[in-house]
Protein backbone atom coordinates (compact mmCIF):
# COMPACT_ATOMS: atom_id res chain seq x y z
CA UNK A 1 0.00 0.00 0.00
CA UNK A 2 1.53 3.50 -0.81
CA UNK A 3 0.89 7.20 -0.70
CA UNK A 4 -0.30 9.15 -3.72
CA UNK A 5 0.82 12.91 -3.89
CA UNK A 6 -1.79 15.06 -4.11
CA UNK A 7 -4.62 12.54 -3.17
CA UNK A 8 -3.87 12.10 0.40
CA UNK A 9 -5.31 9.01 0.40
CA UNK A 10 -3.65 5.18 1.09
CA UNK A 11 -3.68 3.87 -2.57
CA UNK A 12 -4.66 -0.06 -2.33
CA UNK A 13 -3.40 -2.85 -5.19
CA UNK A 14 -6.79 -3.01 -6.37
CA UNK A 15 -7.50 0.63 -6.76
CA UNK A 16 -7.25 1.35 -10.25
CA UNK A 17 -5.15 4.61 -10.98
CA UNK A 18 -5.92 6.51 -14.23
CA UNK A 19 -2.44 8.34 -15.78
CA UNK A 20 -2.86 10.67 -18.96
CA UNK A 21 -0.64 12.29 -20.79
CA UNK A 22 0.01 15.95 -22.06
CA UNK A 23 -1.06 16.31 -25.72
CA UNK A 24 1.38 18.75 -26.19
CA UNK A 25 4.89 17.24 -28.09
CA UNK A 26 7.74 17.41 -25.59
CA UNK A 27 11.47 18.37 -27.33
CA UNK A 28 12.63 14.78 -26.48
CA UNK A 29 9.46 13.58 -29.29
CA UNK A 30 10.60 15.96 -32.15
CA UNK A 31 13.81 14.90 -33.02
CA UNK A 32 16.01 16.81 -35.70
CA UNK A 33 18.23 14.44 -38.01
CA UNK A 34 21.61 15.75 -35.91
CA UNK A 35 19.91 14.66 -32.52
CA UNK A 36 19.04 11.48 -33.40
CA UNK A 37 22.37 10.85 -34.95
CA UNK A 38 23.43 11.56 -31.20
CA UNK A 39 20.66 9.44 -29.87
CA UNK A 40 21.78 6.45 -31.82
CA UNK A 41 25.17 6.59 -30.78
CA UNK A 42 24.13 6.80 -27.37
CA UNK A 43 22.10 3.80 -27.73
CA UNK A 44 25.10 2.19 -29.50
CA UNK A 45 27.14 2.82 -26.18
CA UNK A 46 24.27 1.81 -23.82
CA UNK A 47 24.11 -1.63 -25.96
CA UNK A 48 27.44 -1.62 -25.66
CA UNK A 49 27.63 -1.45 -21.85
CA UNK A 50 24.71 -3.69 -21.12
CA UNK A 51 26.91 -6.52 -23.25
CA UNK A 52 30.08 -5.69 -21.15
CA UNK A 53 28.23 -6.20 -18.09
CA UNK A 54 26.58 -9.88 -18.87
CA UNK A 55 30.07 -11.71 -19.11
CA UNK A 56 30.95 -13.57 -16.82
CA UNK A 57 34.15 -11.66 -15.41
CA UNK A 58 31.78 -8.72 -14.57
CA UNK A 59 29.66 -10.99 -12.33
CA UNK A 60 32.71 -11.86 -10.78
CA UNK A 61 33.50 -8.41 -10.79
CA UNK A 62 30.15 -7.24 -9.19
CA UNK A 63 30.35 -10.32 -6.50
CA UNK A 64 33.90 -8.87 -5.51
CA UNK A 65 32.68 -5.51 -5.48
CA UNK A 66 29.62 -5.90 -2.83
CA UNK A 67 31.82 -8.56 -0.75
CA UNK A 68 35.02 -6.03 -0.26
CA UNK A 69 35.16 -3.74 2.65
CA UNK A 70 35.56 -0.12 2.76
CA UNK A 71 39.32 0.04 2.37
CA UNK A 72 39.12 -2.33 0.22
CA UNK A 73 36.69 -0.28 -2.18
CA UNK A 74 39.00 3.03 -1.48
CA UNK A 75 41.99 1.21 -2.60
CA UNK A 76 40.07 0.18 -5.98
CA UNK A 77 39.06 3.87 -6.09
CA UNK A 78 42.29 5.42 -6.02
CA UNK A 79 43.39 3.01 -8.37
CA UNK A 80 41.28 3.60 -10.87
CA UNK A 81 41.76 7.16 -10.67
CA UNK A 82 45.31 6.86 -11.22
CA UNK A 83 44.98 4.67 -14.04
CA UNK A 84 42.92 7.63 -15.56
CA UNK A 85 45.63 9.93 -14.94
CA UNK A 86 43.27 12.27 -12.20
CA UNK A 87 45.20 13.35 -8.97
CA UNK A 88 43.30 12.22 -6.11
CA UNK A 89 44.43 15.28 -4.38
CA UNK A 90 41.54 17.30 -3.12
CA UNK A 91 41.45 21.02 -4.42
CA UNK A 92 41.76 23.61 -1.89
Amino acid sequence: MGRCPGRGNAINAGDPTKMSRPRKKRGYEVLTPSCSRIVDRLNGEFDALVARMQRPEFERAMERMFAATPDELGAAHRRGMKRRGISGQRPE
